[in-house]
């Protein structure tokens, strides 16, 4: 029963933890975005915003 009553607790911290990586995963995505916003014709910029979009999508697809 005592597991029960902590199954609340123990969600919203896994929430919270999940809030904090995402959001940490969006800094680096948008920081990405623009760099490349900063110099469309730089290919390395492109590649790796590209780079980063991948890596972030398949970070967050395991989280599901």
């Amino acid at each position: 029963m005592a597991a029960l009553a902590a199954a609340p607790a123990r969600l919203r911290e896994a929430l919270r933890e999940r809030e904090a990586m995402l959001e940490r995963a969006y800094r680096l995505g948008a920081y990405a975005g623009l760099a490349f916003a900063a110099d469309t014709q730089s290919g390395e910029a492109r590649r790796w915003e590209n780079q980063v979009r991948e890596r972030l999508s398949t970070a967050q697809n395991e989280l599901v």
